[in-house]
């Protein structure tokens, strides 16, 4: 029998299966030698991969294996790697092990001199080195393999019928510990928070402490990366946010807690803006003037110089339904734009972009508005976040040429679509300048004025459109 198909069948059997004796020695004080117990291999079913990598070493360090049957053997497993005659977790599993067995057996092979005796027979070293990455690469390959497995178990769970959270925070906590490398290892940690919701009370304290401890138990880990960190007590605060919602009235002292402590540890967080205005609305809730007062907190917090500008700009916002806007610009044509001089005029301000696909498929319905209730008064103001794409090393002609290809991308896309109203152009893309301002996040963003100045509504999309130009015209 092939060491393939030995292999086959002691990988599928008891790690360590009750072996048969070896063949008599043909004298009692003759041993039998480590390249004759691997010959023997080849005919016994019951020897297991433990034995067989046992016997390398041995036969390797006393040259009693020769280079070509060394040789063969290798091609033998890598060949064993490729065999997919079973399927599922068990091929995946088998693979793994003939893998680590390939590895340990090339690691003894680059370890040894080639014997002098057969320099024809050796192998080149560049060539064991180059066996060993291509080993590699499977070995990745593998356990991607798994980790996939692993990412649709939970995907499973989430799409089930009836779910049971304990079970899809538990399988979420496995997947990410045992394949951290996987491209989509915390993909699902972000919705655990609220996973219990509509359960009754004493289950959702059962999950609250299961989360609670899988949390926290990670977080002490010390071979957990800080990335993972980050993610876990974004969570733990968004738990809290859950957990303050759930009171009445609405208890936001242990979800502040959490976002001090998130801070604290990440200064520069990326869930820094959403927990901080996740705060602002469960304040909003039980006061709009401490939301209020957060907001100017936040905005006078410079340490944090984006955070600030959004809670700037949502203020600002806030303060639109209390007083006329004002924005003031040349447009990309030319044409002046003052909002002040069009008093007494509905105004749509529209931010978008050539590049943004729910944008284009909004056209239809502003298009067909501006058509109907142009002549009435309605005016309509495009402010585009097109992309320049202008970087550091940019000299100024190269500046110079990319602004003039995004503005000619701009004005020929409006041509082309038959939108004749003014448009907004910096080329800095989610820079730009207005968007900013007035803290967009999304596009489309349409903010519709009203004939006084004051701000209407900050998505006036589709039939709402058509249903507020026919109120207010």
């Amino acid at each position: 029998m092939k060491l393939t198909q030995l292999l086959s069948l002691a990988v599928f059997s008891a790690p360590l299966l009750a072996q048969t004796p070896p063949p008599a020695a043909t004298s009692p004080t003759t041993a039998i030698s480590p390249s004759a117990q691997i010959k023997n291999l080849s005919t016994d079913r019951e020897q297991s991969l433990t034995k067989l990598i046992a016997l390398l070493p041995a036969a390797i360090a006393s040259g009693q294996a020769t280079q070509e049957q060394l040789s063969q053997a290798q091609l033998d497993l890598l060949a064993l790697q490729r065999d997919r005659a079973k399927s599922g977790d068990e091929t995946i599993s088998f693979q793994k092990q003939i893998e680590q067995l390939s590895a340990t057996f090339l690691d003894q092979l680059l370890a040894q001199p080639a014997p002098s005796a057969e320099p024809a027979l050796s192998l080149h070293t560049d060539k064991l080195i180059l066996a060993r990455q291509r080993l590699l690469s499977e070995q990745l390959r593998t356990t991607k393999l798994l980790g996939d497995q692993a990412h649709n178990g939970v995907r499973a769970l989430l799409a089930a019928e009836k779910k049971d959270p304990l079970a899809i925070a538990q399988a979420v906590f496995v997947f990410s510990s045992q394949y951290p490398e996987h491209p989509l290892a915390n993909r699902f940690f972000l919705g655990l928070e609220t996973m219990d919701d509509g359960l009754p009370t004493d289950q959702q304290t059962a999950y609250g402490e299961t989360l609670g401890r899988l949390i926290e138990t990670t977080l002490a880990d010390p071979a957990t990366p800080k990335h993972k960190i980050d993610t876990l007590m974004a969570i733990r605060a968004l738990r809290a946010k859950t957990l303050a919602l759930r009171q009445t009235p609405a208890n936001p002292n242990l979800f502040r807690a959490e976002i001090d402590a998130y801070r604290a540890a990440f200064p520069a967080g990326r869930a820094a803006e959403t927990l901080e205005f996740d705060y602002v609305a469960v304040l909003e809730k039980i006061d709009p003037a401490l939301a209020i007062a957060h907001l100017k907190k936040l905005a006078a917090d410079t340490s944090t110089q984006r955070l600030a500008e959004k809670a700037t700009g949502t203020l600002k916002k806030r303060g639109l339904v209390e007083k006329p806007i004002e924005m003031k610009f040349t447009a990309v044509d030319g044409r002046p734009v003052d909002l002040a001089q069009l008093r007494g005029k509905v105004i749509l301000v529209d931010f978008w972009a050539t590049w943004c696909g729910p944008c284009i498929r909004e056209l239809p319905t502003v298009i067909a508005a501006y058509e109907k209730y142009h002549n009435k008064g309605f005016e309509v103001i495009g402010i585009s976040l097109e992309n320049a794409q202008i970087t550091p090393k940019d000299t100024p002609e190269q500046i110079a040429a990319k602004h003039a290809a995004a503005k000619a991308k701009l004005t020929n896309f409006t041509t082309a679509k038959k939108m004749p109203w003014p448009q907004y152009y910096d080329g800095k893309h989610w820079e730009n300048e207005l968007s900013r301002q007035y803290n967009i996040s999304g596009i489309p963003a349409m903010m519709l004025i009203g004939k006084d100045g004051l701000l209407i509504d900050t998505d006036a999309r589709g039939e709402k459109l058509e249903k507020y130009l026919e109120q207010l015209l």
